[in-house]
């Protein structure tokens, strides 16, 4: 069924071999590094060694590994599911960077999308999804401003097949496929490509109202 699909989305993959995404939880100066401005996070995805060129985005701001470490101790790779901190050279302001900022290679960097498509479950909200309606979406605890641009579907939770096209509304304890636009370009790849950008959760007035996984993304431009 389509809820038991969503439902027992397996956790990503702790490889290795994936495009590098880390998450910007802190920025600081590490005293054991001499000074130099550090970004604490944890690896999505990918790998990081010492030396390793890094793009942060959305800044478009490049940077180089100096040091890996994790909780004081020092590591020669920090791979998918390690908490870090990693010490960064050539960046001239550390004002650069922001907590919520994303860590890629600039060899594959990550997409910045301005629209996507989901298949989501509806919960129990008493307001059902309308086109128009202003949300947060979440990945990876970061939250962004947007809105319902289509209801694209209504679609069974227990057979997944399409119930209506173009519905009004979705109500309460359903599944949909929707499109959303969001106000600022956001960091999000299909859940096929990548499970950690693929997930979202769709929250309105600090409620979350639905859950889902990435079907497709427009580039931003």
């Amino acid at each position: 069924t389509l809820t038991g699909a969503i439902d027992t989305i397996p956790p990503p993959s702790r490889s290795g071999s994936g495009n590098l995404c880390m998450i910007v939880t802190d920025v600081f100066k590490s005293q054991q590094q001499g000074g130099s401005i550090t970004m604490a996070g944890k690896v999505e995805t990918g790998s990081i060694i010492p030396k390793d060129k890094l793009l942060i985005l959305p800044v478009n701001v490049l940077a180089t590994v100096k040091s890996i470490t994790s909780q004081g101790a020092p590591l020669t790779v920090a791979r998918a599911g390690d908490s870090v901190e990693v010490a960064v050279t050539n960046l001239d302001d550390d004002q650069q960077l922001q907590v919520g900022q994303i860590v890629c290679s600039p060899h594959k960097p990550l997409k910045y999308v301005s629209e996507f498509t989901a298949k989501v479950l509806t919960l129990s909200a008493k307001i059902p999804l309308l086109v128009g309606q202003n949300v947060v979406v979440f990945s990876l605890g970061s939250g962004k401003p947007a809105f319902i641009q289509e209801l694209v579907n209504q679609i069974d939770r227990k057979t997944g097949e399409v119930i209506r096209s173009k519905p009004r509304c979705v109500p309460r304890e359903s599944a949909a496929e929707l499109k959303i636009r969001t106000i600022q370009p956001v960091c999000l790849e299909p859940f096929r490509d990548n499970p950690s950008l693929g997930r979202v959760s769709i929250r309105r007035a600090n409620e979350t109202i639905a859950y889902g996984i990435v079907v497709s993304v427009v580039r931003a431009l």
